[in-house]
């Protein structure tokens, strides 16, 4: 709820009540226990498309719930094998958008070097995140991620 709300605020999406969203997600996942994969995708309303923000419009919401998948015995015991791409998408991969075009390119060329996921890295070469998941990283004992932590796990070797 933390980054939704971050991501309505970069975004200027106003007039969301996020409370009436956690309520409506928390009812739809109790349908689909015990793994729920809840997504939720808020726009800032519908109106004539001129590519600015519309006055007036209300913000439309959908969230679709399902189970979630588990993870094949042979991922969690060895790991999986995942390449590193740089992150094509906007600048701004702190806010989460529908804009997925970069994802999906990135996730496709992992498919295609038969790797399960891709590790996308900005210009300064430090680790962003993966095309559909978190990235984390221990580093010297210590759990690390982009960008919650001041501690930033550095790009792997091409060859990863």
């Amino acid at each position: 709820m933390d980054r939704l709300k971050r991501s309505l605020e970069g975004l200027r999406i106003r007039g969301v009540d996020l409370a009436e969203v956690e309520k409506v997600i928390l009812v739809l996942a109790a349908k689909v226990r015990p793994r729920s994969k809840v997504y939720v995708s808020i726009t800032r309303g519908t109106a004539p498309r001129n590519h600015t923000f519309p006055v007036g419009a209300k913000p439309n919401i959908v969230a679709t719930v399902r189970e979630a998948p588990v993870a094949p015995e042979t991922y969690l015991r060895d790991g999986i094998k995942a390449v590193c791409v740089p992150d094509r998408r906007w600048g701004r991969c702190d806010l989460k958008t529908l804009n997925l075009l970069g994802n999906v390119l990135a996730r496709q060329e992992a498919e295609e070097a038969g790797a399960q996921e891709a590790i996308l890295y900005g210009p300064d070469e430090i680790v962003r995140e993966g095309s559909s998941a978190n990235v984390f990283a221990v580093i010297e004992g210590v759990i690390c991620t982009h960008p919650w932590t001041s501690v930033f796990c550095r790009a792997l070797p091409a060859d990863c």
